[in-house]
Parts: C-alpha cells; structure tokens; sequence
C-alpha cells in the first residue's frame, strides 16, 4: 500500500504546515525520520475506520500480523503526539516515540535516536511489567517493545486490507 491510499483511508486529515512540524521537533531530542515526517505533514494523524480490517506486515515478536485499525496521533487536535509523550514517558525505550495505537491498544512506536532512529517498533502494553526493576530505559533490554519494520514506509507499504477477521 502506498502513502497516498493508506491516506484515503484515513478520516479527520489536514495538512500541516512546516512551521508547526518544526515546532513539535523543537520537544525531541532529534528531528522525526524523513518518511514518518512526511506521512504526519499530509495528514495530521488520523484514525482508520473500525470497518476496515487494516493489516501490517508481520512482527518479529511472533505476532502474525498487526490487525484493526491504527490511530495514528498528530500534532493538534484529537490524539496528541505531544499528550502520549508525557503520558507513556517512562514506560516506552527513550530511543522511541509512540506515534500510533492498535486496535488492541498497543503502541506503535518510531525510533528518534540511536540505532534505533526510523525504525518501527511494537510495544505491548501488557508486556510492560516484565521490563522489572533493572530496565535501563533503552529498548534494547526493553521487553515490551519488538522491532515490526526498518521504517515508516515499509510498515505502510506491507500494509493491506484483510479479510475482515479480526
């Protein structure tokens, strides 16, 4: 699936302008990965209708594949990039940002630094509590949180519509 028709999926887009994108990267330690940066400019985040049985490639946690539909979190509005940052600090590898919600509630998270940096990692939010005590905070020794894709577009480009079994 390209950008553009994982886009019209979407409901509730607009276009943000550079402005405000440079604005929220002023609050990470880095600027956002060129691909998830230009999916967020088009499209603000947006949510994908419970209708569509949305798939993404399969995890390597041993997931088959990610169903339902993502909530991916913007700049202003509904789902603030910003609110789930203060919300998950501490939880998520300090290397990721979370950027988008499964339909299970799990996050979808993009790596901002380190060898981390542009990739797409799943965290599971019911894994969180086996992190223990001597977690570090990377999200090398972060059980939670699994590596699904080396970047934002090949997440979308393994995307495709399922057969509505969720």
């Amino acid at each position: 699936m390209t950008l553009d028709e994982y886009i019209l999926l979407m409901d509730g887009t607009r276009t943000l302008l550079e402005v405000e994108i440079a604005e929220f990267e002023t609050t990470l330690p880095d600027t956002l990965p060129a691909d998830y940066r230009d999916f967020l400019q088009k499209t603000n985040g947006g949510g994908i209708s419970l209708e569509i049985d949305l798939c993404t490639p399969v995890a390597s946690n041993g997931y088959d594949e990610f169903t339902g539909p993502m909530s991916v979190f913007g700049i202003d509005g509904k789902d603030l990039l910003q609110k789930n940052r203060g919300c998950y600090s501490g939880h998520i590898p300090r290397e990721l940002a979370m950027i988008a919600s499964d339909c299970f509630g799990n996050g979808i998270c993009v790596g901002i630094t380190g060898e981390a940096r542009g990739k797409i990692y799943l965290w599971d939010h019911e894994l969180e509590c086996g992190n223990g005590d001597d977690w570090d905070g990377s999200v090398i020794s972060c059980e939670a949180s699994t590596l699904h894709t080396n970047s934002f577009a090949e997440c979308l480009a393994g995307s495709y519509i399922g057969d509505g079994e969720i």
